[in-house]
């Protein structure tokens, strides 16, 4: 998102003022008055040029990682640094973490223990068989 509703403050005839973040606005950055929020106004013309310098044409995708990061290369490229810096080979990744013991490191809950009397274990319901479904026999009636 290029800017957000709430750093708009004020679009009066040709004019538009909005209020930096503090920390970074866009390539704006206070950090001679210790990154202060501060409020900008443009023109309407120059506001809605340096908006749609964030706008992508149609087809095209933002890219979040690009070179040593992208995600096409990332792992021979960190190999590669690696090697050039005298580190030992990244261990191979282990297999993946369950989600009850995932849940049980993060939270320390453990999630196949009944929520209600927190004694007994949840089981899944097992396979359904294929075909009808059991039902009344012949001759019932409601």
């Amino acid at each position: 998102m290029a800017i957000s509703n709430d750093r708009l403050v004020s679009v009066v005839a040709d004019r538009v003022r909005f209020r930096s973040t503090g920390l970074t606005a866009g390539r704006w950055k206070d950090s001679a008055r210790g990154n202060r929020v501060r409020t900008m106004t443009l023109s309407a013309a120059e506001f809605l040029a340096r908006f749609l310098l964030h706008v992508l044409p149609a087809g095209f995708v933002r890219i979040r990682h690009f070179g040593l990061l992208a995600s096409r290369t990332r792992t021979a490229k960190l190999a590669r640094c690696r090697e050039l810096l005298g580190q030992a080979p990244a261990p191979p990744p282990g297999p993946p973490e369950s989600l009850a013991a995932l849940m049980q490191r993060l939270s320390g809950m453990d999630i196949a223990r009944c929520p209600m009397c927190r004694q007994g274990r949840l089981r899944g319901p097992g396979r359904l068989r294929a075909g009808p479904m059991p039902g009344p026999g012949p001759g019932h009636t409601s």
